[in-house]
């Protein structure tokens, strides 16, 4: 392997330790963001009772962000084979700001379109979510989540 190789190959695994930390800080703001706006104790409901409804969403919009930030390190490679160099420290920084700019217009959306659900369908989310662990509402709404992460990672690679 020569030394451009090496260096390549050494940039790559920078990049992806760079994007996975963006992607876990997400993460961890996605929770905290659902804990504070939710009406109820997400760490109860997931701990406790076992809500696989609440995992599916959580876990849908966890996807979704995971989606736009793989997509954001995709773009910046794309046309830079690792075994040639062509990702620099430029296109990694650019990379890593398109990433969190467009996770948090991922995490906008993601909650924009929880909000219009519960106030067009024609009964609580609220209930159907906590109490009654609707399983099937939840797949239905995180296929949504997943779905907008998809549109979001599209607009990143243009």
């Amino acid at each position: 392997m020569s030394a451009s190789e090496l260096q390549a190959l050494s940039m790559a695994a920078v990049a992806a330790v760079l994007f996975a930390l963006v992607g876990a800080g997400f993460f961890a703001l996605a929770f905290v963001i659902m804990r504070a706006l939710s009406p109820f104790s997400i760490r109860k409901e997931i701990e406790q009772d076992q809500n696989k409804a609440l995992a599916v969403l959580i876990g849908s919009v966890l996807l979704g962000i995971a989606l736009i930030v793989a997509a954001a390190l995709e773009g910046e490679a794309a046309g830079a084979p690792v075994t040639t160099g062509g990702l620099g420290w430029g296109a990694l920084l650019h990379g890593l700001v398109v990433s969190v700019l467009f996770a948090l217009v991922g995490l906008v959306l993601f909650g924009a379109s929880f909000f219009v659900a519960t106030r067009v369908l024609p009964f609580s989310v609220r209930k159907e979510i906590e109490e009654d662990h609707n399983v099937a509402l939840a797949l239905v709404l995180g296929a949504v989540n997943v779905g907008l992460g998809l549109i979001v990672a599209a607009a990143v690679r243009g």
